[in-house]
């Protein structure tokens, strides 16, 4: 579930995204074309990517009261980004995507949102807060239909888009790879296993995480023992991407893990691996302090299998959540209680 770090971090997120990156993730271009939607623009070289549906959780009333509780005024700083032109309240879907196997120090990383922005009114706060603190202003060029505007040290490039969107590449190659995408110079993402892997999480979930194996994972995978303790884990060596999505009503959270193995006996034989330690896992908590906690959560717990995925889901409760994070306290030393005034985000 989000807790306190989670929120602030997508806040941040938009932050970087909406206030221009003046920190070193510089750079805007007005390209031609795009559907509407930022996950039509994901360059073809990204194999994960994670899509948050930024205006429900900042609108969340759970949110908002963390955000109060942790020393974030939550409607002075809207008022602060609206100041510069922007509404982050009218970002439905930020997307943020990667290609997990570059290694490079900046990183093949980029942020995508359709969101209502005055190009002018902002670029105008951003280089006038640049200069407060002692950077560098945005410079503008031209890259086909797109104008770029970079600051002197900043090694990325923030894209704006018709339709409203906007976008912020890690390295001015990935903004103008977005850019060509928009143009249509280049190619979208396209990937099969990872349209297959979404496919099995929640559609309406509040956030979206797919994501290829990294090469190096599944070296690693490779390389650990078959079994043990008599368990076989011989069918998890398969796994080539995983996914995961996060919905929220009321006070109770529902996750689906959904993971693509290498063929369906695979992905059958995972299941029961899995199932087999939930019921000895459970077998074990019995009569023990705390157990029926962790006990009734295993219970949610449930496990399919669709093809060659395997598909986890848990619907749990801020209560249960609560008790988990007292039982975790406890048992790590921290203390045997908990504040019963605090809520899932914590």
């Amino acid at each position: 579930m989000l807790n306190k770090s989670h929120i602030l971090g997508i806040f941040l997120v938009a932050g970087i995204l909406l206030l221009g990156c003046t920190g070193g993730i510089p750079g805007v271009g007005g390209g031609s074309g795009g559907s509407g939607d930022p996950l039509s623009l994901i360059p073809a070289k990204a194999n994960a990517y994670v899509e948050v549906k930024l205006k429900d959780v900042l609108n969340d009333p759970e949110v908002k009261a963390q955000m109060a509780a942790s020393g974030t005024n939550y409607e002075q700083s809207l008022a602060q980004i609206k100041a510069m032109g922007v509404d982050p309240l009218s970002v439905d879907k930020l997307v943020i995507f990667m290609d997990v196997n570059d290694q490079s120090s900046a990183g093949y990383v980029g942020f995508i949102a359709k969101v209502k922005i005055d190009e002018a009114k902002f670029i105008a706060a951003a280089n006038k807060q640049a200069k407060e603190q002692g950077g560098s202003e945005f410079t503008k060029t031209t890259y086909g239909t797109a104008s770029i505007y970079t600051s002197k040290g900043g090694t990325g490039g923030l894209v704006f888009l018709p339709g409203d969107i906007v976008a912020v590449g890690a390295t001015e190659q990935v903004a103008k790879d977005i850019a060509d995408v928009s143009s249509g110079k280049a190619k979208a993402m396209n990937s099969a296993t990872l349209t297959a892997v979404r496919g099995k999480l929640d559609s309406s979930a509040m956030i979206i995480a797919v994501a290829e194996l990294p090469a190096s994972a599944k070296a690693s995978l490779k390389q650990q023992p078959d079994a043990q303790g008599g368990i076989s884990f011989q069918s998890f060596k398969s796994l080539q991407a995983g996914g995961l999505s996060m919905s929220k009503s009321g006070d109770t959270y529902s996750y689906v893990i959904a993971g693509k193995l290498g063929s369906e006996a695979d992905a059958t034989q995972s299941k029961k691996v899995i199932d087999s330690t939930i019921t000895l896992y459970g077998q074990a908590l019995e009569g023990q302090q705390g157990g029926e906690v962790l006990t009734t959560v295993l219970k949610n717990l449930q496990t399919s299998v669709s093809g060659d995925t395997l598909v986890l889901s848990l619907k749990i409760t801020k209560q249960q959540i609560q008790d988990l994070q007292a039982l975790m306290a406890a048992s790590s030393g921290a203390g045997s209680g908990y504040n019963s005034g605090s809520t899932g985000y914590n």
